[in-house]
């Protein structure tokens, strides 16, 4: 175990095969404990309201995609 704290830990597995002095594998987990939020929802709105003025009638695929950013 790296670490235990109050709301999460990590451990750490090294996997070693036969009588290799080298990990040939190594795997880093998390664990967060669940918590209350007062966060649990997103606030409901409407966007193409919101920004129809910019929008216009335009649907999404009417804006060309920008590579590094968007996928096909």
């Amino acid at each position: 175990m790296l670490r235990e704290g109050g709301g999460f830990c990590q451990l750490q597995v090294d996997a070693y095969q036969d009588q290799q002095t080298c990990p040939c594998f190594t795997c880093l987990c998390s664990f967060k404990r669940p918590e209350t939020s007062y966060n649990d929802c997103q606030q409901q709105c409407n966007l193409r309201e919101k920004y129809a003025e910019v929008l216009g009638d335009k649907t999404p695929d009417d804006f060309p995609e920008i590579p590094g950013v968007d996928s096909p």
